[in-house]
């Protein structure tokens, strides 16, 4: 369940986004000013933030609600960060690839 979760979220969320901004004209504007270091950083952060804080949802109800055993937390971090970054490197691939948020059919 975390992992269906989780790749629904963060694919949808940077794939929609950055198609949006394109289509609004605002990475036109942002390639008018000169970049700096932490432009990247500033629209992938809130990204592994909501999907951690869905991570914690997630195995939160599974011990709480149906008392799911939780064993070896460092391990299960390490792969829910790899994880999530892998989703969010798909949904930015997508983002590049696709024109419009939405296919216009004729």
């Amino acid at each position: 369940m975390l992992g269906v979760i989780l790749t629904m979220t963060m694919v949808l969320m940077t794939s929609m986004a950055l198609t949006r901004e394109r289509e609004r004209g605002l990475t036109r504007t942002c390639s008018r000013c000169p970049p700096r270091d932490r432009d990247h950083d500033r629209k992938i952060t809130p990204n592994i933030a909501i999907g951690f804080v869905q991570s914690v949802i997630v195995l939160l109800a599974a011990k709480l609600i149906f008392s799911v055993p939780m064993i070896g937390p460092c391990a299960a971090f390490g792969g829910t960060c790899a994880f999530i970054v892998a989703n969010l490197a798909v949904g930015y691939t997508f983002s590049t690839i696709a024109a419009t948020q939405l296919r216009r059919c004729r």
